[in-house]
């Protein structure tokens, strides 16, 4: 559908009609109230040119499935979770792959495609996805399109099954805040920086100015030799330790090293290193379990004092 609207949008011919096809609306009303604005929907899609047969819809209901969603709403609250359906094929495609069966374009990618629609509205997910899908779409795209399956893969599998399997449902509202962009008035401020033998964290209150600073440190069993685990570890440290603070908030991160700043979003430290994967999907993992927003910003390590210090002093 989206395919034939771009190229009928395009086209000088009149008579060209393009029918609005798999649009999902959530309306807050009663059933009256939202068969209204499904009207109100159908009306201004006419009056971009896109009539919309209202005579197909089905009626409203509390639960719908789209695109390899499903959407549930109660109250005022409207979830979305991977339809089950969905989740089964994904998994007994990766079956067959771990199998040693042949890879098929037309089944493999569209399922991973399914996942990746999770992932767009559960961001921590892509950090599975994303690993299965560079171990697996390459061989699909190989003359003989048969797969090894590695160990990189099968850890990716089971913990991607683990999560799905616990069918984690979003809250459609926090899907719709993120994609406006980062919080503008996050709960707390965690500011964090490391060295090879330790890091330090400070947490900030934004809504309590009164309230003390919260500080943490830690110390790493042996040297770290690099700046992104060790950065990237005291992020994930420190959150786990104010777990009870942080937990359904936002958390706005300030770091002077940009790596882990973009584990903020792409849940992967690295584009050419897999050396500190495995910290940016237990950040993933805490992320998802606790409710916690995460976004984070870059900050010269020479400003950062409070962390700074906290990471360097000597072992106690």
């Amino acid at each position: 559908a989206t395919a034939a609207l771009g190229d009928a949008l395009r086209t000088d011919h009149t008579g060209v009609a393009v029918y609005a096809d798999d649009i999902l609306l959530v309306s807050a009303c009663d059933e009256a109230g939202a068969r209204a604005d499904r009207d109100r929907a159908a009306e201004l899609c006419g009056q971009l040119g896109l009539p919309v047969a209202v005579e197909k819809c089905p009626p409203p209901a509390h639960v719908a499935d789209y695109v390899g969603l499903r959407f549930s709403s109660r109250s005022d609250l409207t979830l979305v979770s991977v339809k089950p359906s969905t989740l089964q094929k994904l998994l007994g495609a990766l079956d067959s792959v771990r199998a040693g069966g042949r890879i098929s374009v037309s089944v493999h990618e569209p399922m991973l495609g399914r996942a990746y629609w999770l992932s767009c509205l559960c961001l921590p997910i892509k950090a599975w996805i994303r690993r299965l899908a560079q171990e697996i779409v390459p061989a699909a795209r190989a003359p003989r399109r048969r797969f090894r399956w590695t160990s990189r893969a099968e850890s990716a599998a089971k913990a991607l099954s683990r999560l799905l399997h616990r069918s984690p449902s979003v809250r459609v509202r926090d899907v719709a805040d993120r994609a406006r962009g980062p919080d503008p008035r996050p709960k707390y401020l965690l500011a964090t920086d490391a060295c090879g033998q330790a890091g330090g964290a400070v947490l900030i209150d934004l809504h309590d100015p009164g309230s003390p600073w919260q500080v943490a440190r830690f110390e790493w069993p042996e040297h770290i030799g690099s700046s992104t685990r060790s950065e990237l570890l005291t992020a994930t440290r420190a959150l786990q330790h104010f777990r009870h603070q942080v937990a359904g908030t936002s958390v706005h991160l300030l770091t002077d090293n940009v790596a882990t700043q973009a584990v903020s979003s792409r849940f992967r430290a690295s584009l050419s290193a897999g050396h500190a994967d495995d910290l940016a999907e237990e950040l993933a993992e805490f992320l998802l379990h606790n409710r916690v927003r995460l976004d984070a910003s870059h900050i010269a390590g020479v400003d950062n004092i409070c962390a700074d210090r906290l990471s360097r002093l000597s072992p106690q």
